[in-house]
């Protein structure tokens, strides 16, 4: 809905000049807003010890699944170039176009392994630590590489101090305070002056980076890791902020990505395009998740569920398209 909603409202002439200029400044902050919290409360409703369970099948089914997407998009880039006819440089390209083949969205695995019944089961866990992996990997790719120029040295020992930073601060400052204020609870559910403050300190803590920048969402998610999984604070907390993010906040977040994507120019040729991109996508996941997941015996069945798993898509993709558009 928010996607469709952002294309089509900023089109209309009227309505259009409504989300230029300051409006469309506070909507990117009510979007960035938006995907913070939903990144934390991903990490609120999982547990450590589920995920390093099924981390070293996970890692190898990624590193399978990126291997895989950077020999399709090796192979088709030159295609998809001389059919859009852009002046991007080739090796960035190729980064690009490997990060939107290779990227897994994890919030959305996890919801829909969860809709699915499966997140309880060995498949389903084995594919949302995956999707995690995934998406962390993809995320500080996209850091890394934000502009034209290709990634330097600098900027990869720069990103991985934020986020060695990040779970730092999260495991020696955030955990100890949130294990007090449950105890101090005592079984109780948290106040709204509790809440609240928690809330604007998550966000003074993860907002100071750039616009879509990767360290504001692993700070997320790794505080919502740190929370205490006993007691009435998480549970709480989750239901607190369900409705706002699921019914305004995430919709918001859709309709400003896709505001900045023009799709009234769109003809056969970008058509196919697209529906060439996510079958490569789908093969690409297929592949890689095939290859791993036959040698560990895993059954067919249970390995084409993952794979299509996998194939979903959601932030990273926003965060990629933002960037290319202001960059270029």
């Amino acid at each position: 809905t928010g996607m469709l909603v952002g294309t089509v409202l900023s089109r209309i002439g009227p309505l259009g000049g409504e989300f230029e200029g300051a409006s469309r400044e506070v909507l990117g902050g009510v979007a960035k807003i938006g995907r913070t919290l939903y990144m934390f409360m991903i990490g609120l409703e999982l547990e450590p010890a589920f995920l390093l369970q099924s981390s070293k099948r996970a890692s190898l089914i990624m590193v399978s699944t990126l291997c895989v997407s950077t020999v399709i998009s090796l192979a088709f880039t030159p295609l998809v170039m001389d059919t859009l006819q852009t002046k991007m440089g080739y090796s960035r390209f190729v980064f690009l176009f490997t990060v939107i083949i290779a990227g897994t969205s994890a919030p959305t695995a996890v919801r829909a392994a969860a809709e699915l019944k499966l997140a309880t089961t060995d498949i389903g866990r084995l594919a949302i630590t995956t999707s995690i992996l995934s998406d962390m990997v993809v995320l500080l790719l996209v850091g890394i590489n934000p502009g034209p120029s290709l990634v330097v040295f600098s900027d990869i020992v720069h990103d991985t101090c934020l986020l060695a930073i990040s779970l730092i601060s999260t495991l020696y400052v955030c955990r100890p305070v949130l294990t007090w204020l449950n105890r101090r609870n005592h079984g109780r559910e948290i106040n709204n002056f509790q809440f609240g403050v928690l809330i604007v300190g998550l966000l003074c803590l993860t907002m100071g980076g750039s616009e879509g920048s990767s360290e504001e969402i692993f700070f997320a998610l790794f505080m919502g890791l740190a929370f205490p999984k006993t007691g009435k604070l998480g549970r709480s907390v989750v239901r607190r902020m369900r409705s706002p993010v699921h019914e305004l906040l995430l919709p918001l977040l859709f309709a400003y990505g896709s505001m900045q994507a023009d799709v009234r120019n769109m003809r056969g040729r970008d058509v196919g395009l697209v529906f060439a991109t996510v079958v490569l996508s789908l093969v690409g996941k297929i592949l890689g998740t095939t290859c791993v997941c036959r040698l560990l015996g895993i059954p067919w069945a249970q390995t084409t569920v993952m794979g299509l798993l996998l194939n979903v898509k959601g932030q990273v993709d926003l965060i990629i398209l933002s960037r290319t558009v202001s960059n270029d």
